[in-house]
């Protein structure tokens, strides 16, 4: 028979290895599915998060309808899907089949990508959708300043509280606003305020709640390390090497919103800018309008791609970090598709590697 004393001893060793196992996901005490979980942008990377939000699911790091989730741009859409009941496989599923209307549709992505999607997201978000992802989520806005010409400096707003579907639909189609990529113009609006993606003013700091970055899961699929400054490579990576493969940063957050008067914005200075579509057409504005976005690395992150171990190889070949963060804006020619499923593996590796090394163990 075991002694009281045996049964007291192995007591007290599980409630240690629970409690060591929740202080280790971002040194928390935290019951596991009760640690908020932080997304940043993906853009073309989408399917990374789709791969990880498997794997979350699967381990009970995250519980829909009660894990505080939030995200900008990518990570909005996920969150709020996963709120709504949806996998990370029904999740790749739907950005699969909005990128292969984009192969097969003239014009492709690039300035379509919120039009391929309207249909789609319509059918996705439930008619209660405001009230599913009510207190749960927040997605991330960067709302701009009307009274000037250009978009930099642009505010971070942070929406927990939807009206109804619209609104929810309206946000996450303004998260993702790209300039001149997921729309043909360059900006969109919220609420009747103008606004572009999120990643232009907000970092984890600002998504994860209270700024307590410390008991925040922080999730990111475009930020690779130090493999970014190792496979700088001219050759493959032509358009990021001629920059010395860094990204520009945006290392100050502005947290007070603008007093836009929301009845005149069609009337504001910052209409000179909206049809400056493509790129080019803001030659000869000072400031140029296209802003840096707030970098991925202001903080520690926990899941990212190749932090467990080499990127995955593709069509036979290495990836290089370089080639990596290109797909986000461009995935492969003729291998979109393939390419999406690399990517969600990759996710979902990274995301078991981070379970088990945590304590969320099956």
């Amino acid at each position: 028979m075991v002694s009281l004393r045996a049964r007291a001893l192995a007591a007290l060793l599980l409630a240690t290895a629970a409690l060591a196992a929740a202080q280790s996901a971002g040194n928390s005490t935290q019951a596991p599915g009760t640690i908020p979980v932080a997304f940043e942008g993906s853009a073309l990377l989408i399917s990374y998060y789709s791969g990880v939000s498997e794997a979350l699911l699967e381990r009970g790091v995250i519980v829909p309808k009660e894990t505080p989730l939030s995200g900008l741009s990518g990570g909005a859409f996920t969150g709020t899907f996963i709120h709504l009941g949806h996998n990370g496989t029904s999740m790749l599923e739907f950005w699969k089949s909005i990128i292969d209307d984009c192969t097969k549709t003239e014009g492709g992505c690039a300035g379509h990508l919120n039009g391929r999607m309207e249909s789609k997201l319509e059918e996705m978000l439930p008619v209660d959708a405001a009230e599913q992802i009510h207190g749960v989520m927040h997605i991330a806005l960067s709302q701009l300043d009307g009274s000037k010409r250009t978009l930099n400096d642009s505010a971070s707003w942070i929406i927990g509280e939807f009206f109804d579907k619209s609104d929810v639909k309206s946000a996450l189609t303004a998260t993702d606003y790209i300039p001149c990529f997921t729309g043909d113009t360059v900006y969109t609006t919220f609420r009747n305020n103008p606004v572009i993606d999120g990643g232009y003013a907000n970092g984890f700091k600002e998504l994860c709640p209270g700024g307590d970055i410390e008991n925040c899961i922080k999730v990111a699929s475009w930020y690779v390390g130090d493999k970014a400054n190792q496979t700088c490579d001219p050759v493959r990576c032509a358009a990021s090497a001629a920059t010395g493969c860094r990204d520009t940063e945006r290392l100050e957050t502005r947290l007070a919103l603008y007093k836009n008067d929301y009845r005149y914005v069609d009337q504001m200075p910052l209409v000179d800018v909206y049809q400056r579509c493509p790129v080019s057409y803001y030659q000869g504005l000072d400031p140029n309008p296209m802003p840096d976005f707030v970098p991925h690395n202001q903080t520690v992150v926990d899941i990212y791609p190749g932090k467990y171990g080499p990127l995955p190889p593709f069509n036979g070949t290495e990836t290089l970090a370089c080639e990596w963060q290109s797909w986000a804006m461009s995935l492969p020619a003729g291998m979109e598709l393939e390419a999406m499923d690399v990517i969600y593996q990759q996710g979902y590796d990274d995301a078991i590697a981070w379970c088990n090394e945590n304590g969320y163990n099956i």
